[in-house]
């Protein structure tokens, strides 16, 4: 009993002047000192009256701890009342306290009343505010002490009842020496995890230790209590070794359930239902295996982080490559720098959960791990990104040099070998009837050139359209799609002035709808085919849309789609095919718009 008493007094003492002290400073007063006052009222016991011989002495500190923690109930851990209303309760339960005081703890033996005024104000008035508390108003900083509460309470009643059922076997009494001592230092552990939770709620991170307080918990009371269910079903006056090894085999087969559902509670509870770091990676992982585009893996893990979560929003921010973000960012609860070899590509800027300031520290663990398996998946949407960038930045130059061999082969070789061709001609017709053998290698050479001129014209054209340079895309797609009759109908929805746009962008945009309309017409059977070209800011937008008989499933791409996908990825855009059996299909373009180099006007020549 003495080694218990000053365990008791070495707990005691440094948690009541830290909790005085405070006080006196006027930190949380209310819950400081109500915890205080627990904590002294049982180190009094244990000191001064271990035995409980004194019943006027037992019944005052009774008075007093019940006193001091229906105020804990209602003020724990801020000092305030929340809600409101709880101060009726805890004025009633202090009223009741002094006048069972008064009348000589006589109310105690009142068995018609006297329980049930605790069950109302106790469990159903101060422990639900608490609860509300919690849930609706408590931010990250107050759920952590509340936390460490709990952690203290469970320990405490976990104990208890594995101590009672082990004491009873073993000695048939849990009332002994042993288990009177025992039951002085568990009684401290519920003021110790109010006290902690006051005084220095981020000594040790208290969800981890919160989730094996649970785990432990559950299997603990589930072992025990299967134990002395066993025991009590089977014969009594039986045979001993026969009750031990039916013990051993309930244990054995309930401990690994039981450790399983106390992994599942204990996570519920402590992270309510969001994940832990390693299911939030998997989950990362699965979704950057299924991502066709590497321009999506930006905004691919915000949307995984704020999910997991359940962020308001997150945002990443630095290289534009890199620029994104998800959701609603109203404030920043924490940025967190994403690195990869040493060098730092991002940061994340993250926003709380609704209702909640800042974040727990399960919340950093998750982004911080989170982060860090970001980092590579981010460098290699950049090295995509820069090869996209430089793959646009040929096809474009190279279409711009096209433009450039086409404009000058039509514009001033052909009128030049025009005039050569007309000046053979006369020189044909002046040596007609003085020297045909010279006139005949005139006329020769005349239909040389003639030859020549027209494989210039069809080399220019191949090179590009010609009616892209006169009269733009609009034109060039109703030239080349719209003027050929036959099923389907086309519809071009389209402005009525001209698109001035780059070579490289003219060129893909007509080729790609060129591509889909001959898909509409070979495979879709469509009675309708509708083209929208559209240009909006830094975008050009091309749909190409019909009412036919849709995409097979399973969907399998040809050489048709896979060129229209090539194209598109060479200027960075992006491929969106939609349709169904029997709905018709839809293939939704977008292509980043620069503007157009400055372009000569087209020159017409007589020629030409």
């Amino acid at each position: 009993m003495v080694w218990a008493q000053i365990v008791v007094v070495a707990v005691t003492a440094p948690l009541v002047v830290a909790l005085v002290h405070g006080a006196l400073r006027r930190d949380r007063v209310l819950p400081r000192e109500a915890t205080a006052t627990i904590l002294l009222a049982a180190g009094t016991v244990a000191v001064v009256d271990p035995g409980g011989t004194s019943t006027t002495w037992n019944g005052l500190v009774n008075a007093i701890t019940l006193s001091a923690a229906a105020v804990l109930l209602a003020t724990f851990p801020d000092g305030r009342f929340v809600p409101r209303w709880t101060l009726w309760p805890v004025a009633l339960a202090v009223a009741v306290q002094m006048g069972n005081v008064a009348s000589g703890f006589r109310w105690d033996d009142q068995s018609a009343w006297w329980p049930w005024h605790i069950l109302v104000t106790w469990l159903v008035l101060l422990l639900g505010g608490q609860v509300y508390r919690y849930v609706r108003r408590s931010g990250v900083d107050e759920r952590e002490r509340t936390r460490w509460a709990v952690l203290g309470f469970l320990a405490q009643i976990t104990l208890f009842v594995v101590m009672t059922a082990v004491l009873v076997g073993l000695t048939g009494t849990p009332d002994g020496a042993l288990g009177s001592s025992l039951a002085m230092i568990l009684n401290l552990l519920g003021p110790t995890g109010l006290a902690v939770g006051l005084l220095a709620p981020r000594i040790v991170p208290v969800d981890r230790a919160l989730h094996v307080g649970i785990q432990v918990s559950v299997v603990g009371l589930g072992v025990t209590g299967c134990v002395v269910l066993t025991t009590a079903l089977l014969p009594e006056g039986g045979n001993g070794r026969a009750t031990s090894w039916a013990a051993a085999a309930v244990v054995a087969l309930v401990t690994l359930p039981l450790a399983w559902c106390g992994a599942k509670v204990a996570h519920r509870v402590v992270y309510g239902g969001r994940p832990d770091p390693l299911t939030t990676l998997a989950a990362l992982g699965q979704l950057l295996d299924r991502s066709l585009d590497p321009r999506a893996v930006p905004v691919t893990v915000l949307r995984t982080l704020c999910d997991s979560l359940g962020l308001e929003g997150a945002r990443l921010s630095g290289d534009q490559v890199f620029a994104a973000e998800h959701g609603e960012l109203p404030r920043v609860a924490g940025r967190f720098g994403i690195r990869f070899r040493g060098e730092e590509l991002a940061t994340f800027e993250v926003a709380p959960r609704p209702g909640e300031t800042t974040l727990t520290e399960h919340d950093r663990r998750v982004v911080d791990a989170l982060a860090r398996q970001a980092g590579a998946a981010l460098d290699g949407t950049r090295a995509i990104t820069e090869l996209v960038a430089a793959r646009s930045r040929v096809v474009t130059a190279r279409e711009e040099e096209r433009r450039r061999l086409r404009r000058d082969l039509h514009d001033d070789l052909v009128p030049t070998l025009a005039g050569l061709g007309l000046d053979a001609a006369a020189i044909t017709e002046l040596l007609r009837g003085r020297d045909d053998a010279i006139a005949r290698v005139a006329a020769t050479l005349a239909q040389g050139i003639r030859d020549s001129t027209r494989q210039i014209r069809e080399i220019a054209y191949d090179l590009r359209p010609p009616v892209l340079d006169d009269h733009g895309l609009v034109a060039a797609v109703r030239d080349r799609v719209a003027s050929t009759s036959g099923a389907p109908r086309i519809v071009i929805d389209a402005p009525e002035e001209r698109i001035v746009l780059s070579a490289a962008l003219e060129s893909a945009a007509l080729r790609i709808v060129q591509e889909a309309v001959m898909n509409v017409r070979r495979h879709a059977a469509a009675e309708v085919c509708r083209i929208r070209i559209s240009l909006e800011r830094t975008t050009l937008h091309v749909t190409v849309a019909d009412d036919g008989r849709g995409l097979p499933v399973p969907r399998r791409e040809g050489l048709g789609l896979r060129s229209i996908r090539e194209r598109v990825y060479e200027l960075g855009g992006s491929l969106v095919i939609a349709g169904a059996p029997g709905q018709g299909t839809s293939i939704a373009v977008q292509l980043p718009y620069r503007e157009a180099p400055e372009r000569a006007e087209p020159r017409k020549s007589g020629g030409g």
